[in-house]
C-alpha cells in the first residue's frame, strides 16, 4: 500500500484563515513551496525562451504564444518521465527541468544564441492615448478585458476550487498521482479519472505538486486564456486586417462568457483550445513563410491537443480545410509539406501517447469506454437543433419570462426533443432536460457566447460564407468554422455542456471578430453586446456568485468548505463528519461512483490519503486492515454490503464503515 504524503512534499501548506475573513485563501505554501515554485518557473520560462529563439519564431506575439506551446510540452514530458519512474516528487520534478534546461540552453548556445524577435519595451503613454483616440471601440475593449482577467486572476486565487468535474476528476486524479508518485493508471479509479486524456491535469499538477497546495491551479486555465487572446490576434491578422482590429478580435473573444468563465476554473476547456489554435495557426504559418520552426511548434501543438482532450479531433475536418486552403495559395514545395506532416506525426506520438497507451493497454482503444459518454445516440435533426439552440444565451440575466417565452411556439413547430436526465449534471438548474428556453444560467459548463454569439457570431459567419464579396480568406473561415458546426453535430450528443466542449471550435473562428471593428457602429453594437453578456455572467455565476454582501450570495464570504460545497452542499456535511471521525495524517478508503467528489476527501494540504475501491464488494474489515484504514467512505452508491457497520452520514448520500475497534 503506498504511503501517505511525505510530510516535506504536497502536505507542505498552513492555513491561512487567520490572514483575513473577507477573502480565505484557503491554504498557503509553505517557503519552502514558494520556492520550489518560484525555480521551477525560472526553469521553464529558460525552456520557453530558447526553444522558440532556437526554432527562429518570428514576430513577438508569435514567439510568446510558441512559448507558452513549448512550457506545455515540457510540463507534459517531465510529468510522463517522472511517472514512469514513479518519482512525481517536487524534487524529482525540478531536478528533470534543470536537466532539461541545461540541455536547451547548450543547444542554444551552439546554434549561435539566437535572440528572440525584438524590441520588447512597451508603446510609451502618447503613442497609447493617440490609438485610443484614433480607435475607441478597441481602446474600450482592451480596457474591459485587461479588468476581467484581473478579477479573474484574483478569484482564482482567492475561491477555492469547486466546480463539479474538477473536484470529480481533474484535480482528484492530479490527487492521486501525487499520492502515487507517478500518473500512471492506479486502482479504483473512475472512467474519466484513468480514461481522460492527462496533458491538461499534467500542466496543473505542476503547480501542485511544487507548491504543496492547489492555490495557484486555477492560474494554469487563465494564463492559457491570455494565450488564446494572442492566438486571435495573430489568426486576425492572417486575414489580412489591420493591428486594431486584430487588438479588438483578441479583446472581444476574451470577454466572451464562455472562454472568461472558464478562466477561473481547473477544467480543461481553454488548454485543449489554445494547442488546437495554435497548431493551426503555427502550421498555416509555416506553410506561408516556408519556415520549418512554426511547423515543429504546429506538430508538438497538434500532440499537446489530442493528449489534452479527445474532442480536439472534432477540429480535424476544419484545420484540414484551413491548410488546403493554404496549400493552394502559398503552393510550398513538397519537403516542406512532407516535413510539417512528420512533425504532426511526431507531435502525436511524443506528446499524446502517454494517456492513449495506457488506455490501449487496459481497455483496448484509444479513449476506451469513455467515449460512451459523448457519442451520438439520438437523430441528426434532433440533435442539430438541440446545439444549435444553445447559442441563444443570455447569462446571468434572471429573467423568467425571457427564459420560456420561444418554449411553446418552438414546440409546436419542431415538436417536444427533450431527452433523458443528464446523469452528471445533479445540482445543474435545469440542466437535466433539453427545452426551447433561453439559457440566462451564468455557469462554466452551460454558458456559451452570449448576446455576442446570438446577434453578431453566428450571423458574422453566415453572411461571410453566402456573400460574394468576402475575401477568400475570410470565407475559407467561415466555411471551416461552418465545417465544425457539422462535425459536432455529427459525431457528439447534445448535453447541457456542449457549449465548453466547443470552445476549441469557437476559438479557430474567433479571428472572424476582427471584421465587426471596420465598421465603428458595428463595433460599439459589440462592445454594448459584450457588456451586456459579460457583467451579470461575471456576478451570478452559479459556483462563483459575487453580487450580494450575504454570504450565500457571495462566495468570497465563505470559507473553503463551503466554497467547495457550492455545486454540492452535502459535501460540507460528509467533510465535517469525516473531520470528527478521521485524525490528521490517516487513511480513508473511498467507494464512489462518476459523480463522487474525490478531491475535497484528501484534505486542503493533502493530510489525508484516500484509497479507492472499484467495487463495493472490494470494501472489507480484512482489506481495511491491510491498509492501515481509519474506516470507509461510500459515497453516491447507496449503503454498503450487509455485514459492514455503516453509519449514515447526515444530509448526505453517503455512508462510512468505521475500521474495527472504532466508534
Amino acid at each position: 500500500m503506498p504511503p501517505p504524503f511525505p510530510p516535506s512534499g504536497i502536505q507542505g501548506g498552513i492555513c491561512a484563515a487567520a490572514l483575513t475573513s473577507v477573502t480565505p485563501l484557503s491554504v498557503l505554501p509553505k517557503p519552502s513551496g514558494v520556492f520550489a515554485l518560484a525555480a521551477g518557473l525560472v526553469l521553464l520560462v529558460v525552456v520557453a525562451l530558447a526553444v522558440p529563439a532556437i526554432l527562429r519564431i518570428r514576430e513577438r506575439p508569435a514567439f510568446a504564444a510558441a512559448g507558452l506551446v513549448i512550457a506545455g510540452a515540457e510540463l507534459v514530458l517531465v510529468v510522463a518521465a517522472l511517472s514512469l519512474l514513479h518519482a512525481l516528487t517536487a524534487p524529482g520534478i525540478l531536478v528533470a527541468e534543470l536537466a532539461l534546461a541545461a540541455g536547451v540552453i547548450l543547444v542554444w548556445w551552439i546554434r549561435g544564441r539566437p535572440r528572440p524577435p525584438g524590441p520588447w519595451r512597451l508603446p510609451g503613454r502618447a503613442a497609447l492615448l493617440a490609438a485610443a483616440r484614433a480607435h475607441p471601440s478597441v481602446a474600450t475593449l482592451v480596457a474591459l478585458a485587461a479588468g476581467v482577467l484581473a478579477l479573474q486572476f484574483v478569484l482564482a486565487l482567492a475561491i477555492a476550487p469547486n466546480n463539479l468535474d474538477g473536484l470529480t476528476y481533474h484535480l482528484s486524479r492530479i490527487a492521486y498521482w501525487l499520492q502515487y508518485d507517478s500518473a500512471l493508471h492506479y486502482p479504483g479509479g473512475t472512467q474519466r479519472q484513468l480514461l481522460a486524456p492527462p496533458n491538461g491535469e499534467m500542466i496543473q499538477a505542476w503547480t501542485i505538486a511544487l507548491a504543496g497546495v492547489d492555490l495557484f491551479a486555477q492560474l494554469v486555465q487563465w494564463t492559457f486564456l491570455v494565450g488564446l487572446g494572442l492566438l486571435v490576434y495573430l489568426g486576425t491578422r492572417l486575414l489580412g486586417l489591420a493591428r486594431a482590429a486584430a487588438v479588438f478580435a483578441a479583446s472581444l473573444y476574451v470577454v466572451l462568457p464562455q472562454p472568461i468563465l472558464q478562466a477561473a476554473t481547473v477544467q480543461n476547456d481553454l488548454i485543449v483550445a489554445f494547442f488546437v489554435g495554435a497548431g493551426a495557426l503555427f502550421g498555416l504559418r509555416g506553410l506561408r513563410d516556408r519556415s520549418r520552426g512554426d511547423l515543429v511548434v504546429a506538430g508538438v501543438a497538434a500532440g499537446l491537443a489530442v493528449g489534452t482532450k479527445g474532442t480536439a479531433l472534432l477540429a480535424a475536418p476544419a484545420i484540414g480545410l484551413l491548410v488546403l486552403a493554404a496549400l493552394w495559395a502559398y503552393r510550398p514545395p513538397v519537403r516542406l509539406v512532407a516535413f510539417g506532416a512528420g512533425a504532426v506525426v511526431a507531435g502525436l506520438l511524443v506528446f499524446a501517447s502517454f494517456g492513449l497507451a495506457q488506455n490501449i493497454a487496459n481497455e483496448g482503444t484509444l479513449f476506451g469506454s469513455i467515449t460512451r459518454v459523448t457519442d451520438r445516440e439520438s437523430r441528426l435533426p434532433e440533435n442539430t437543433l438541440r446545439i444549435a439552440w444553445h447559442v441563444v444565451d443570455f447569462p446571468g440575466i434572471g429573467i423568467e419570462a425571457l427564459e420560456r417565452v420561444p418554449r411553446e411556439p418552438l414546440q409546436a413547430v419542431f415538436g417536444d426533443i427533450s431527452v433523458p436526465p443528464c446523469p452528471t449534471c445533479v445540482s445543474a438548474k435545469r440542466a437535466s432536460w433539453f427545452s426551447f428556453e433561453v439559457d440566462t444560467s451564468a455557469n462554466e459548463d452551460t454558458s456559451g457566447l452570449g448576446p455576442v454569439g446570438l446577434f453578431l457570431f453566428v450571423p458574422l459567419i453566415l453572411v461571410m460564407v453566402v456573400s460574394r464579396r468576402t475575401p477568400r480568406k475570410r470565407r475559407v473561415l467561415a466555411f471551416a468554422a461552418v465545417l465544425s458546426f457539422v462535425t459536432f453535430v455529427l459525431v457528439l450528443e447534445w448535453g447541457p455542456w456542449s457549449p465548453r466542449v466547443a470552445n476549441p471550435l469557437i476559438a479557430l473562428a474567433a479571428p472572424l471578430l476582427g471584421v465587426l471593428a471596420l465598421r465603428p457602429r458595428l463595433a460599439w453594437v459589440a462592445v454594448g453586446l459584450a457588456v451586456l453578456g459579460l457583467v451579470p455572467s461575471l456576478f451570478n455565476q452559479r459556483n462563483k456568485p459575487l453580487r450580494s454582501t450575504e454570504p450565500s450570495l457571495n462566495v468570497l464570504l465563505l470559507g473553503r468548505v463551503q466554497q467547495q460545497a457550492k455545486a454540492r452542499p452535502d459535501v460540507a456535511n460528509i467533510l465535517r463528519f469525516l473531520g470528527r471521525q478521521v485524525p490528521p495524517g490517516e487513511a480513508i478508503g473511498l467507494v464512489g461512483s462518476e459523480e463522487t467528489l474525490d478531491y475535497p476527501l484528501f484534505g486542503p494540504r493533502f493530510e489525508r490519503r484516500v484509497v479507492r475501491f472499484a467495487e463495493p464488494e472490494d470494501a472489507t474489515y480484512a482489506r481495511m486492515a491491510r491498509g492501515g484504514l481509519a474506516g470507509m467512505l461510500f459515497s453516491d452508491v447507496g449503503p454498503p454490503p450487509p455485514g459492514l457497520r455503516a453509519i449514515k452520514i447526515p444530509r448526505s448520500r453517503s455512508y462510512w464503515v468505521p475500521a474495527p475497534g472504532r466508534s
